[in-house]
């Protein structure tokens, strides 16, 4: 009944918070001062995933494997694996070897299993895709992610669900940074040679996509946040 109770809350707070202009609303000339560059977040902005939270896709995993405490033991994996790195975002591996007696390829065959699951969990929202192809018709497009997979399972991810033709791809688990603390915006604003006022971030999150960009000066268009059921 508690965790009812606090589940309920926070959803009730996300849709509280989640006052942004909706995806289908989207249109160019919501775009204001020609940026250098567009930003666009990836999870819940470009793609959706075929569950209700990002963890049930462990669920998905532990019944493949036919483990009924492998949700469990992978979320604990990720929480230890922060642990131990404190301030620093972690990858896809770092959270594997959390698991005890995985050898390097059953640690590799885990990592592909994930990937492989996400493929079939994730497609892009169709709205979000469609602006995204008219923002590149006029500018530069990167793409930013708070996420433990690194660059090249990304890169596997976004091309099975369509998502091409963006310059650059910044991950926070290959940077040891992350948007939520700011450091990824750092990074890629140097990266790009550009300042902050020169960057349009569209996303959905209200802390990592909008208050904390707008905190570094970087500008905002915030979408809200429509998940698959």
């Amino acid at each position: 009944m508690q965790h009812s109770f606090f589940s309920d809350f926070k959803r009730n707070i996300k849709r509280f918070l989640d006052t942004a202009i909706g995806k289908d609303e989207l249109l160019l000339s919501d775009i204001k001062g020609s940026p250098t560059y567009i930003s666009f977040d990836i999870f819940d902005t470009l793609l959706l995933r075929n569950v209700s939270e990002p963890a049930d896709v462990f669920r998905i995993m532990g019944e493949r494997l036919e483990q009924p405490k492998f949700y469990e033991q992978r979320t604990s994996a990720e929480q230890n694996a922060r642990i131990h790195a404190p301030g620093h975002e972690v990858t896809i591996d770092e959270i594997y070897r959390q698991f005890e007696n995985l050898t390097p390829t059953e640690r590799e065959q885990y990592i592909a299993l994930e990937l492989d699951t996400e493929k079939q969990l994730c497609h892009a929202d169709e709205k979000m895709l469609r602006f995204y192809h008219q923002c590149r018709e006029h500018y530069p497009i990167v793409l930013i992610s708070d996420m433990y997979m690194p660059e090249t399972l990304m890169r596997k991810l976004l091309l099975h669900c369509g998502i091409t033709g963006f310059r650059k791809l910044y991950i926070s688990c290959d940077f040891r940074s992350s948007k939520r603390s700011g450091a990824l915006y750092d990074y890629v604003l140097s990266n790009l040679g550009i300042s902050a006022g020169s960057l349009l971030h569209i996303g959905n999150d209200f802390v990592s996509d909008d208050l904390v960009a707008r905190k570094k000066g970087v500008r905002v268009l915030k979408v809200k946040t429509r998940r698959s059921s």
